[in-house]
């Protein structure tokens, strides 16, 4: 803390440290899962790795506003992490690392977001987004994955439409039917 309120490292040195250490503990929490005694703390690590991508991400782009990390490239990134996330959770068998995966992938448009109006943009994501979730739902049997996915869908399209009805130049009708679809 000292030597982040002192400057004494580098914001490009704390985020690839961020980087490192949610790597780190990404990898560490699959070698840890191969074990049956420490299954639960490798789903941890994975858990805690992942939410400190997405943070070291979201940093990198809102508080140190580095140019690399645009609207596309944080978006870009996020989703891989969120791809990452959900397959670990497959993998692992780990509710919980798909529930994270599933926030930060919701979140992932809100956190990018330029204010713009890119509303085909927002719900092809989202649609993309539940198709891999219900598949995961599905394979897994873990049915309240495709009710927290239809909830999540709801909110940002909801959340969509209304930031964006009745702006721009086709007054609504084509956001419209966008949102409903």
């Amino acid at each position: 803390k000292y030597a982040f309120e002192r400057n004494l490292i580098a914001p490009s040195v704390r985020v690839a440290i961020g980087f490192m250490t949610g790597a780190g503990l990404v990898i560490a929490g699959v070698l840890t899962h191969r074990k049956k005694a420490y299954a639960v703390l490798g789903q941890t690590f994975c858990a805690s790795g992942a939410l400190i991508l997405y943070g070291v991400t979201f940093a990198a782009r809102e508080l140190y506003r580095f140019p690399a990390f645009g609207s596309v490239t944080t978006f870009l990134v996020m989703c891989a992490i969120t791809t990452i996330a959900i397959v670990l959770a497959v993998r692992m068998n780990a509710p919980v690392i798909a529930i994270l995966g599933m926030a930060g992938g919701f979140l992932t448009p809100l956190l990018v977001s330029t204010g713009q109006d890119h509303v085909l943009g927002l719900f092809s994501y989202i649609a993309l987004l539940d198709i891999g979730l219900l598949a995961v739902a599905r394979f897994r049997g873990w049915a309240y994955l495709s009710v927290l996915a239809a909830g999540g869908a709801l909110v940002m399209g909801g959340g969509g439409g209304l930031r964006f009805f009745g702006k721009g130049p086709t007054g609504g009708g084509a956001h419209t039917w966008v949102s409903v679809a």
